[in-house]
């Protein structure tokens, strides 16, 4: 018990090489700004409408587009 106590942190080094590293945080998502979030929604209202999805332009008017206006999610 002795020896295993007084390997302990070789042990540690070894199970921390075992974990994956973590991604740099240039990797994350960029956020859109509130503009290009209104261009792109925008964007797909038109395609909806112009497919003749009528349920999709009415869920990206009562849904999505005050989550726009209001600011949408925080990171």
């Amino acid at each position: 018990m002795l020896l295993a106590w007084g390997q302990k942190d070789r042990l540690a080094g070894w199970l921390a090489r075992l974990r994956p590293t973590p991604k740099p945080d240039s990797a994350a998502k960029p956020v859109m700004e509130p503009a290009e979030r209104f261009a792109t929604l925008y964007a797909l209202r038109t395609w909806c409408q112009e497919a003749g999805h009528q349920e999709a332009v009415k869920a990206l008017d009562t849904q999505v587009l005050p989550a726009i206006l209001q600011g949408g999610p925080k990171p």
